[in-house]
C-alpha cells in the first residue's frame, strides 16, 4: 500500500505532466551526424560588416632619429616590430640610433682639431635626413 505522501506526490506529478505538456526525453537512435565547417557557412549567410580603417596618417620622425627605436614607438603608439617594418620600408635602412651614439662618443675621444671629425659630422648629418613614414 502506498502512503499519503506518494499517493500526494505522485497526483501532484501527474497534474503537473497534463498542464505543462511535459514529454520525457527520447532516446537517441545512433550516432549523430556530423556537419562540416564549409557545410555550416554555406548555410549561415549573415552580410559581413565592414570595419572601417582610421585614415593612414604621414608622420615625419626626423626628429626623433637620437632616440631608441623603441622609445619612438612607444610615443606613436605602435609595437616595436610593427614601428621597424615601417621605418625599414620607408628608408631601406636601420635604425640610425646606435652608429650616432658611436660617432658622437668617436669625436668626444678625439682632439679637437683632428680633420677626421670633419668627415664624422657629415657622416652623423647624413644619418638625419628627411625621414616620412606611414602609419
Amino acid at each position: 500500500m502506498e502512503s499519503t505522501f506518494e499517493q500526494n506526490f505522485c497526483g501532484l506529478w501527474n497534474s503537473f505532466i497534463q498542464n505543462n505538456n511535459y514529454e520525457a526525453p527520447k532516446e537517441k537512435q545512433g550516432p549523430e551526424k556530423k556537419i562540416s565547417k564549409t557545410h555550416k557557412q554555406k548555410i549561415s549567410k549573415s552580410p559581413k560588416q565592414k570595419i572601417s580603417k582610421p585614415p593612414k596618417q604621414q608622420i615625419d620622425i626626423t626628429s626623433y632619429l637620437h632616440l631608441k627605436q623603441i622609445d619612438v614607438a612607444k610615443m606613436l603608439g605602435l609595437s616595436q616590430a610593427t614601428f621597424s617594418k615601417k621605418f625599414k620600408l620607408a628608408t631601406k635602412r636601420k635604425w640610425p640610433y646606435r652608429l650616432i651614439k658611436s660617432i658622437d662618443n668617436i669625436i668626444k675621444s678625439l682632439p679637437s682639431n683632428d680633420p677626421y671629425i670633419v668627415e664624422l659630422l657629415i657622416k652623423k648629418n647624413e644619418l638625419f635626413e628627411p625621414v616620412i613614414i606611414t602609419i
